[in-house]
């Protein structure tokens, strides 16, 4: 997935309103110099070093309220974007639904994992809709369940529909701490800067952990909106069901051949495998499905009868697949009874055999 850079800087609503202040006052491109100026006139004692009020731009450029003039220079000017203004005309007013709008506009616009001004990030994982496409599936995310996912995805390249499930098996199981997680990945000051614009709220409490769900009107009024955001920013060129067609087409034609013909295009092909990016279409599953299916089959194969072949690392847990009886491209239902846990071999009979 790359590597994973999130802003260090704080998230307080005081200090990023005061670098939009400067910048929308100023309604031009802001030298360093001046910006650390006017932030100590406004934030005021105890004083800070120099590259500490810099430093406080780092939220609002990374959700493209501010832009740099130079990308490579971390000395550049710098000066606040439409957007910029629009949100911070909404935080003065107290306008959530002004401040809301372009939040949306950012989630939808903007790239969080590369070329961010400011953070030095070079990943597919987009953070921000990350959250909010497992919140959907889970209804809340504590911060330590949200650093999970991000370690395991930028590190050790889990599939998210995996992690959902392994979360809300976690959950009825009454695990929730994961102790191993880098602080880096749980304290995450975009998710902060969410929570405290509103655009994201605290619902209670589990196991002295705040459970963090997105604000009932921001889902009401923007449903359709969160569910289309992209949780990871390397989907061009072409469709891996496409690739994957012309695989098995491919595939088909060459067993037709002789081993003569075979070996004819062999001794003049390349010996490294052409690389795409690839993208594709996917279903949003309902990750208490998949929990619930997995505890029924309790480690065994639900059309062999056969023990789960190992073991996962991640938790100590029956490796089993769920798979859709009627399945969801025929307009199966996503749902217990629609549902199986399989051994890998069983689930490609399925689909293959």
């Amino acid at each position: 997935m790359g590597n994973l850079i999130m802003p260090k800087n704080s998230a307080e609503v005081n200090q990023m309103s005061a670098v939009l202040k400067v910048y929308y006052d100023a309604n031009d491109w802001v030298d360093n110099a001046t910006l650390i100026k006017k932030l100590k006139r406004i934030l005021g004692p105890p004083f800070q070093e120099p590259q500490a009020y810099t430093k406080k731009t780092q939220i609002s450029a990374y959700f493209g309220f501010i832009i740099w003039q130079d990308l490579s220079d971390q000395q550049s000017k710098r000066k606040i974007t439409e957007s910029g203004r629009r949100f911070y005309e909404g935080l003065v007013a107290k306008n959530d639904e002004m401040m809301f709008k372009e939040i949306i506009y950012s989630l939808e616009n903007q790239i969080f994992g590369r070329n961010v001004c400011g953070v030095n990030s070079d990943s597919d994982i987009e953070p921000p809709q990350i959250f909010i496409h497992c919140v959907l599936a889970l209804e809340y995310l504590t911060r330590q369940e949200y650093g999970f996912i991000l370690w395991r995805l930028d590190k050790h390249n889990y599939k998210i529909f995996d992690l959902l499930a392994e979360i809300s098996t976690n959950r009825i199981k009454g695990e929730i701490r994961y102790p191993d997680v880098p602080s880096k990945y749980i304290d995450a000051k975009p998710i902060t800067a969410l929570v405290n614009w509103g655009f994201l709220k605290t619902e209670g409490i589990t196991g002295n952990q705040d459970k963090i769900t997105i604000n009932t009107d921001v889902v009401s009024k923007y449903f359709d909106e969160l569910k289309k955001l992209r949780i990871f920013n390397n989907k061009t060129l072409e469709k891996k069901t496409v690739i994957f067609g012309e695989m098995e087409k491919n595939v088909e034609k060459s067993l037709n051949d002789s081993s003569k013909i075979r070996k004819k295009r062999l001794k003049g092909a390349e010996k490294k495998p052409r690389v795409v990016n690839a993208t594709s279409r996917c279903y949003i599953r309902n990750a208490d499905v998949i929990a619930e299916v997995l505890i029924r089959a309790n480690g065994i194969c639900e059309n062999c009868k056969k023990k789960a072949p190992f073991i996962r690392k991640s938790n100590n847990t029956p490796y089993l697949e769920t798979h859709h009886v009627i399945f969801l491209s025929n307009n199966g239902d996503d749902t217990v009874e629609n549902a199986i846990a399989l051994c890998p071999n069983c689930h490609k009979m399925m689909h293959f055999g």
